[in-house]
C-alpha cells in the first residue's frame, strides 16, 4: 500500500480546483457570449402607438440610448403565416445588424433622422431600393418615428 504524504494530497486537491475554475470559466465565457448576441435574437413585438399606424412589412432601425451610449438595431418587421389567425397585434422583427456609439446624443428631433449610422444607414436605404420595402427609424424613448429615404431621391 502506497502512502500518500500530505503535499501530494493538496497538489492534488489544486489541480482538480484548477480543472473547476477552468471549467467554470468556460461556462462564464458562453454566457457572456450569449448576453453580448442577445440583440441578435428574432423578437415578437406588440404594435405601440407610435408605430401602429407604419406598414407591415417593413425595415425599421430602431434607435435605443441611455444618455451616453447609444444602439441602433436594424432589421424586419412582419407578420408571420401563424399569427394571421391571432387577434392581438403582434408582429415579428428579425434583427440584421447592429451599430453601438458613445457620446452625447442630440435630443432635437430633426437631428435624429441624421443619425442614422453610416453603414447600416446606408444599408438601410439600399434594402428598402432593393425589396421594396418602406424604411423608418424609430425611436421609441423619445416617441419620434420618421420615414428613411434616400435624400438623392427627395
Amino acid at each position: 500500500m502506497e502512502k500518500v504524504t500530505l503535499l501530494e494530497k493538496l497538489n492534488d486537491e489544486i489541480e482538480e480546483k484548477k480543472n473547476k475554475i477552468e471549467e467554470l470559466e468556460c461556462i462564464i465565457s458562453k454566457k457572456e457570449n450569449i448576453e453580448k448576441n442577445k440583440w441578435q435574437h428574432h423578437v415578437i413585438l406588440k404594435e405601440t402607438n407610435l408605430t401602429k399606424t407604419l406598414p407591415v412589412p417593413r425595415i425599421q432601425m430602431d434607435y435605443v440610448t441611455d444618455g451616453y451610449n447609444r444602439r441602433w438595431i436594424y432589421g424586419f418587421v412582419f407578420k408571420p403565416f401563424w399569427f394571421q389567425w391571432e387577434d392581438d397585434e403582434n408582429i415579428l422583427f428579425i434583427p440584421i445588424s447592429l451599430t453601438t456609439g458613445a457620446g452625447g446624443t442630440s435630443k432635437n428631433k430633426i437631428d435624429l433622422r441624421d443619425m442614422l449610422p453610416f453603414r447600416d444607414g446606408k444599408h438601410i436605404k439600399f434594402d428598402s431600393k432593393n425589396f421594396n420595402l418602406r424604411a423608418f427609424f424609430v425611436c421609441e424613448d423619445e416617441n419620434f418615428c420618421v420615414e428613411i429615404f434616400d435624400k438623392e431621391e427627395a
